[in-house]
Parts: structure tokens; C-alpha cells; sequence
């Protein structure tokens, strides 16, 4: 069942994911929250009243969560054995030590613009080793062989390169599709 209030919530400084689903769960959670009343409450004391009430229940969420930082509530739910994330941003992502572990990212040597840290392989196999091998390719870098191979013309593709409708990374005096066609001859 899908509920669009079902995301990461806000905390006093950033956002965590919590995912508290058996009733022994959201009676600690109600305890934790300060709310301990509530684990009597019908509307909340088993799957089908929060299910019926999901609404408000996701109201009081977005509301409680707010009242603690991240770190207090990851430490907070953690200990209670609710299962709990602190969520990244693009800004935090790049140096969560789980990312770093897991080879989420990667450093390798780009021919344009030296060496980048990019997305790795981070599914590990127990018969073969992944490896990146080729950097990402540059803004256009691959147009020319790819409308070869669609079929257009050596004239068809200059014009596209020439009205800008087409980039190839390095415009010389030669139009691009020349170097490239003249290579697969």
C-alpha cells in the first residue's frame, strides 16, 4: 500500500528513513516518542487501526521527528531495535563510510577531466572481480559513430555537427564524422 506521507522524515537537522512495522515496535515507538498513550489507542494498537488511520499516524510521524536530531533518533531507535537509517544528501553521500565499504564510488583517470570519483561496482561475486574499465564518455563523444550506424551520410551528419544540432567533443578544421568515418573505412 502506497501513501505518499511513506518517505524519509525530517529531523531537527537532516532526514532519516524509519520502517516500524510489528505492534511491539510502535508500542516502544509511542514510548520513545513520548506519546505512550497512544499504544492504547485504537486507532494505533494494531496493523488494521493505523492502517485506517494511517494518515494521522503519518501526521504525528512527520510532527514527533522533528522534535530530536538525527543522531538522537538513529541512537534512540536503534537501541530499540527499530529499524532506522540516517538519510544522505548528494552533499553527504559521497563520504558515508557504508558507501565507501560497499565500493559505491570510485576514482578513475578521465581523459578531459583528469581523475574523477564516480560510481563504482558495489555488487561483489564470488567467482570474478568487477572492474570499471572505461571512464564515462565525454559530451558527444560517441554522436558520430552513433548516427554511422544509424544510417545517415558523411554530409547529413556534418550539417547536424555544423547547425549545432549534433556535439562532437573536438571541432577541428576536418568535421568530426570525417576522422571517424575515415577510420571504419
Amino acid at each position: 500500500m502506497m501513501n505518499p506521507d511513506r518517505r524519509p522524515y525530517r529531523t531537527r537537522d537532516g532526514y532519516i528513513g524509519v520502517n516500524v512495522y510489528a505492534d511491539h515496535h510502535w508500542k516502544r515507538f509511542f514510548a520513545l516518542s513520548g506519546h505512550p498513550e497512544m499504544a492504547e489507542d485504537p486507532r494505533f494498537n494494531n496493523i488494521g487501526g493505523r492502517t485506517e488511520h494511517i494518515a494521522q499516524l503519518y501526521a504525528f510521524l512527520a510532527e514527533v521527528f522533528e522534535t530530536r536530531t538525527t543522531a538522537e533518533w538513529v541512537n534512540t531507535l536503534t537501541e530499540a531495535d527499530i529499524p532506522v537509517i540516517e538519510m544522505n544528501t548528494p552533499e553527504t553521500v559521497i563520504d558515508d563510510p557504508h558507501m565507501k565499504a560497499v565500493g559505491f564510488f570510485a576514482e578513475q583517470d578521465h581523459p578531459s577531466e583528469g581523475r574523477i570519483r564516480t560510481l563504482g561496482i558495489a555488487q561483489q561475486w564470488s567467482e570474478s572481480v568487477p572492474e570499471l574499465r572505461h571512464p564515462a564518455p565525454r559530451l558527444g563523444e560517441h554522436s558520430v559513430a552513433l548516427l554511422t550506424e544509424y544510417g545517415f551520410s558523411r554530409a547529413e551528419i556534418d550539417g547536424m555537427l555544423r547547425s549545432g544540432g549534433v556535439h562532437a567533443p573536438e571541432t577541428n578544421a576536418v568535421p568530426q564524422s570525417q576522422n571517424v568515418l575515415d577510420q571504419e573505412s
